[in-house]
């Protein structure tokens, strides 16, 4: 009976020694697992924050891009302002010479009441205005002539 319960003694302590080793094995593992976790955590937050400079670095670019488009919205509205301004000028100096013109007919038609010892002064005269004003239109983008009138 002693030797029965020397052996179940064995036994128990056999288990307990294998329980031991198991439950040693499972705490090795257990914080082989916890050190990868911890170095993959660390590895994420190397990575986040290397992430972080990065998406900082592509604000503060967006951040100039759109100043400097701000800059060339401003650049391009002055240029469509002053180009609106221009065509307007151009329209009115388009109108003064149609009534240029039109005073130069008006002119030429009373050509014909002009005094006899003057209408050689009046006709160099109208000579001369006509010349000038064939050097403005000559000068225009717009290709306007007299025929135009």
């Amino acid at each position: 009976r002693a030797i029965n319960e020397l052996n179940e003694k064995m036994k128990e302590d056999l288990n307990l020694r294998q329980l031991q080793k198991e439950a040693k094995r499972q705490a090795d593992t257990v914080n082989q697992i916890k050190e990868d976790n911890v170095s993959t955590m660390e590895k994420h937050l190397d990575d986040i924050e290397a992430n972080e400079r990065q998406l900082s670095m592509i604000l503060k670019q967006n951040e100039k891009l759109q100043s400097s488009v701000r800059k060339r919205e401003k650049s391009a509205a002055r240029k469509v302002k002053r180009i609106s301004a221009v065509a307007t000028r151009t329209e009115i100096a388009k109108q003064e010479l149609k009534r240029l013109k039109s005073s130069f007919k008006t002119l030429e038609a009373c050509a014909d009441r002009v005094p006899f010892s003057q209408r050689k002064a009046f006709e160099e005269d109208l000579d001369k205005l006509k010349s000038l004003l064939d050097s403005v239109l000559k000068h225009r983008d717009d290709d306007l002539s007299w025929d135009e009138f």
